[in-house]
């Protein structure tokens, strides 16, 4: 067992620095932290969210070590701070997390967010816009941060000062810091689903990258345009009130066969 531990550790490449940490591990994850108990309740969190999720936005669950991850846990009072990336590759084998957070949040939301993007990093390698896969992610976020992108899209609604979404959808990555973007990412994602299931929104996301989002928005939610886009969505943003990415309807929150809207703006 330490041999294969010796190769996955050398595969993954993890810093010498993290190696002493106290370590969990399974087929899907190693998790080095302060101390075992930590560990321990990680591996098993990360465990269940990896399965939650995948049958969530994939329709089933992740073939056991696809997708394999090492997650490295630093306990803090302070701000939460998360990082997940590929590794391995194109082919994106392997996953690295790096997880400074709270021992609630290290098992909590924090920790489902950046599960969430290891899922749909290990299914649609490199096919996810920026807007995407954190717009899914932050469907998972904890209440401080919901609260905030609540507050900046009920400021646009108030102010009738919209951002145009083209820009955000041609975004090649959100800055960790700007919750400006976050937040058009994550309330566009709520609108996308409330016109269609998860798979819709998958399909259309990857198809708008690669084909471009005029055509995308015409075959997947009957949409002309961006331009159209913007205009629905801001109706739709400014009727909602408080954003709340937990308040979708089970409609909304299925898994389907990926279908086209045939509703307009």
């Amino acid at each position: 067992m330490r041999a294969q531990l010796a190769v996955l550790f050398a595969a993954l490449a993890i810093p010498a620095v993290t190696r002493a940490a106290e370590m969990a591990h399974n087929e899907n994850f190693i998790v080095l932290a302060p101390d075992q108990a930590v560990a321990a309740a990680v591996l098993a969190q990360a465990e269940r969210f990896r399965d939650e999720v995948a049958r969530e936005w994939l329709g089933e669950p992740l073939p056991p070590s696809v997708g394999r991850a090492t997650i490295n846990i630093e306990l803090t009072e302070g701000e939460n701070r998360a990082f997940t990336w590929p590794a391995g590759g194109p082919d994106r084998k392997y996953h690295k997390v790096w997880l400074t957070a709270s021992r609630a949040e290290a098992v909590g939301s924090t920790l489902r967010h950046e599960v969430a993007h290891l899922v749909l990093h290990t299914r649609y390698p490199g096919e996810l816009p920026a807007w995407a896969d954190e717009g899914i992610a932050s469907l998972y976020d904890d209440p401080s941060r919901v609260e905030t992108r609540r507050s900046i899209i009920a400021w646009y609604a108030k102010a009738g000062n919209w951002p145009e979404l083209a820009g955000i959808l041609s975004a090649v990555q959100i800055p960790a810091d700007d919750q400006a973007a976050y937040s058009v990412a994550a309330s566009l994602t709520a609108y996308l689903l409330s016109r269609g299931n998860k798979a819709t929104l998958i399909a259309f996301a990857i198809a708008g990258k690669q084909d471009g989002w005029d055509r995308a928005l015409a075959e997947y939610y009957g949409i002309v345009n961006v331009a159209e886009l913007d205009r629905a969505w801001w109706r739709w943003a400014a009727e909602q009130g408080p954003f709340r990415p937990g308040a979708l309807s089970a409609r909304d929150n299925r898994y389907g066969t990926t279908t086209q809207s045939s509703s307009g703006s």
